[in-house]
């Protein structure tokens, strides 16, 4: 386990270590190959949401009063007040939830299946192959995946996600990856080698706050370039007391007339363009060496950039709202106006003193979110 130099093969066909300018090309193709398909999404969800709400706090006139003698005291008029509105929208969606979701779409029949799988899971098939063909696959993925919305917290899930860590990384005759030069000899690298030399280096550009490929942020418009709009609407909405709406001849004012001060938009970051990289070498089952092919090899680096991202634990990239991590776009600042009170009086006749009193004074930060990024 250790960060290795790669072998290429340089202009006369000799096997040459790569440079670290070439092995930063592939680690920058790794995060190209994550932004086209993130293993860790956000989305605006009102029935999903499980990051949190965010509040926006403004003020409210107090109710309005009516007295038939005088006009009542700005002692017994009542106050002015705080709203509370939370915007809880943002949902993280995880990787295996992710492909739950997405496998869901390609299940025509899913009663049997399941039914097949409860009933011989102690039989003589094999835990997980619910297709029944004798062996544990990608295709029974589907089947078991759907189940991880029941089966969470169980020993089956523990199964399905240690199957799925594991899933296409496996290097059954430690030759499927590339190769370097230890003291005269030529080894194939190890899973753990491939993880140190390019993938958690990715992840760690991934998740250092700036505007990487496949990642979110928050904008306070709603378009962004290189980047994608996930919804129409804001995730959250700053809104204050209008003051103009509030008038003495209007006392009996609605208490909570708002304006919209500003709207927060969450963006994804486009992948960008794919790198150009120097193809490494590895060793093929007849033992000779090869160069990959840019497809090949973008194979396995988008697999391990998914798997590790997703499920590799302490290089998991997840997003939290103003816990650990880096700030991803703008803050969203709740304001609010910092007035005790503005009692106001309106005379309709003998019989008729109104009192209310009205929000007032300046605007000030009541609190700031971010969106943040982290490994776990």
């Amino acid at each position: 386990m250790a960060v290795r130099a790669p072998l290429k093969l340089d202009a006369s066909n000799n096997f040459v270590e790569m440079s670290s300018t070439e092995i930063a090309a592939i680690v920058d193709q790794a995060k190209y190959l994550y932004g086209t398909a993130p293993s860790v999404t956000i989305k605006r969800d009102s029935g999903g949401a499980n990051m949190g709400a965010i509040n926006d706090t403004r003020l409210q006139a107090g109710a309005s009063t009516t007295d038939v003698t005088n006009f009542d005291t700005a002692e017994e008029t009542p106050n002015i007040s705080t709203v509370t509105q939370g915007y809880d929208l943002l949902e993280l969606e995880t990787f295996p939830h992710q492909m739950t979701n997405a496998i869901l779409a390609k299940i025509v029949n899913i009663s049997h299946p399941f039914r097949s799988w409860i009933e011989e899971s102690v039989g003589g098939r094999a835990r997980g192959d619910i297709n029944n063909d004798g062996s544990v696959s990608i295709s029974d993925t589907t089947a078991m995946l759907r189940y991880e919305q029941g089966l969470s917290g169980t020993a089956e899930i523990n199964y399905i996600e240690s199957y799925l860590l594991n899933l296409n990384t496996e290097d059954t005759n430690n030759i499927k990856y590339p190769v370097y030069q230890d003291g005269g000899h030529i080894k194939a690298m190890s899973l753990d080698d491939m993880y140190d030399t390019f993938i958690y280096p990715a992840i760690d550009e991934l998740t250092d706050g700036s505007d990487q490929p496949g990642t979110f942020r928050i904008h306070t418009a709603n378009s962004l370039s290189g980047h994608t709009l996930m919804h129409a609407a804001p995730v959250f909405i700053d809104k204050r007391a209008d003051v103009s709406e509030y008038t003495a001849a209007g006392i009996g004012e609605a208490q909570d007339q708002p304006e919209t001060i500003s709207s927060y938009y969450l963006f994804r970051t486009n992948a960008g363009n794919a790198v150009s990289y120097v193809n490494p070498v590895y060793i093929r089952s007849d033992n000779h060496l090869q160069q990959y092919t840019t497809s090949n090899f973008d194979v396995l680096l988008k697999q391990l950039i998914q798997h590790g991202a997703g499920m590799k634990t302490g290089s998991i990239i997840s997003y939290n709202l103003n816990g650990t991590g880096n700030n991803r776009g703008s803050g969203m600042v709740d304001t609010i106006l910092n007035g005790s009170g503005n009692y106001q009086t309106l005379f309709v006749n003998a019989n008729d003193y109104r009192t209310q009193e009205f929000p007032n004074g300046s605007a000030v930060t009541a609190s700031t979110t971010f969106l943040r990024i982290t490994q776990v």
